[in-house]
């Protein structure tokens, strides 16, 4: 496989980890430096305890930031990059950051411009947002400003 891309969430990656079926072919994928990519509890249920976050930087879901880095080999063991490719090792947060994360995986395979190709029609946010315009909605805004900026509309 060009990529092998290992969902998150609980109890799957515990079963994925596991599995002794599967442990092989991420150990051949990993070992062979092709693209393993993991998602929310993976990197720290499945990645770190199988080595193959061994001297990379990862990523997880915050709840399992402790699981992350437990090896001297390792100098850049956790950050809190909501995408974070080292290596041959594609890791992400959860659930909020799952398009940014396929796309990264897009870009691994096919390069960046087929990666912009398909994040175009996706309206992605791009990484360096435009100011805001009136009514926009973006998650770092306070509700109490939205209202006073609506009130302020009106009492003129």
């Amino acid at each position: 496989w060009d990529l092998i891309a290992i969902p998150g969430g609980l109890p799957g990656a515990e079963r994925i980890r596991d599995s002794v079926r599967l442990h092989p072919a991420l150990e051949k994928h990993w070992r062979a430096m092709r693209p393993l990519a993991m998602i929310c509890a993976t990197p720290a249920v499945l990645g770190e305890p199988k080595g193959f976050l061994e001297g990379v930087a990862a990523t997880s879901h915050p709840a399992f930031i402790d699981e992350i880095g437990g090896s001297l080999e390792e100098t850049q063991p956790y950050t809190e990059g909501r995408v974070v490719w080292d290596a041959n090792i594609i890791t992400s947060r959860g659930p909020g950051t799952a398009l940014e994360w396929s796309l990264c995986c897009v870009e691994a395979i096919f390069g960046r411009a087929k990666a912009l190709e398909v994040a175009g029609p996706m309206v992605t946010q791009p990484a360096t947002l435009p100011p805001k315009r009136p009514f926009e909605w973006r998650l770092e805004e306070e509700v109490s400003s939205r209202v006073d900026r609506a009130l302020e509309k009106y009492a003129n």
